[in-house]
């Protein structure tokens, strides 16, 4: 598969309102809809991505069309997750929704913190132009499918790894850990390779969510120990790196290392990524 082709996938935005209100006239019923918007590349304001159809005489709607953006629009671009995404909320006089609209309020958010949300759930104050609260709530769930319906099989293999036996050679493994809800933690465990400085481990399957979180750019730590069946393991080295880096690493390797010494290198023998639908 094209790397290239992994970011042309979509994530969607699911929304409700509660409570909303038209400072600007008394109607009692309101025809509403939601607006998804994002700063431009430029600078020059904000571009329109996608909306919700209109809910008829709703003051607390679920809108039934989920927002959606294409991966690739902030991935690959110089738009970053940390770039706000607008969620404006409009009342619509006529059905095309094109004119007479009143604005009723809208919400700035990230893609990092909505994907790093409790179940991809956020709730949020809708706020006027000034940044005054209106009085009425947005609840926007975040689904990526590229996250949850992507699964990759990854094999390493190891280099002049530091001996660490005083007889005989060392015998490899190796965790992979990051950081979750604060804590690191192993998200991955290798088998043990017996005496051998030039490890060829076994190729495992993991999905992109659970691995990376969906984000290319989320910081993993490879640790690479000598078993020991009678000792706590010793260990030989580490080095970081993040999903963006290995696709694109090629023939080349990452340096192990303990403290400011090189004890070795790590290459990526395969990585094959495809398409699963979590049903599979």
């Amino acid at each position: 598969m094209d790397k290239d082709q992994f970011y042309d996938q979509t994530v969607y935005f699911h929304i409700v309102c509660h409570d909303l209100k038209n400072n600007k006239n008394s109607i009692t019923k309101m025809d509403t809809f939601c607006v998804l918007s994002m700063d431009n590349n430029n600078g020059d304001g904000s571009k329109e991505m996608d909306r919700t159809e209109i809910q008829k005489a709703n003051h607390n709607p679920t809108y039934l069309k989920p927002l959606s953006i294409v991966r690739s629009s902030y991935v690959q671009s110089s738009v970053s997750s940390l770039t706000p995404l607008t969620f404006s909320i409009y009342h619509s006089y006529f059905a095309n929704y094109k004119d007479h609209e009143d604005f009723l309020g809208r919400v700035c958010v990230n893609i990092s913190t909505l994907a790093h949300a409790t179940n991809g759930v956020i709730n949020l104050t809708l706020v006027d132009k000034q940044d005054v609260d209106v009085g009425s709530t947005i609840t926007i769930r975040f689904e990526d499918k590229i996250a949850s319906d992507y699964k990759f099989d990854l094999q390493f293999a190891g280099s002049d790894l530091a001996k660490k036996d005083l007889f005989g050679k060392s015998d490899p493994f190796f965790t992979i850990s990051r950081e979750i809800n604060g804590r690191i933690i192993d998200i991955y465990k290798s088998e043990i390779i017996k005496k051998n400085l030039d490890p060829i481990w076994s190729s495992f399957r993991m999905t992109f969510k659970s691995f990376c979180n969906g984000n290319d750019n989320e910081q993993l730590k490879m640790s690479v120990y000598d078993w020991d069946s009678a000792t706590d393991s010793d260990f030989i080295g580490d080095c970081v790196f993040t999903f963006k880096e290995l696709k694109e690493i090629g023939s080349g390797h990452f340096t192990l290392k303990d403290g400011k010494k090189s004890t070795g290198k790590i290459y990526v023998r395969n990585l094959d990524l495809r398409y699963m639908p979590s049903s599979i």
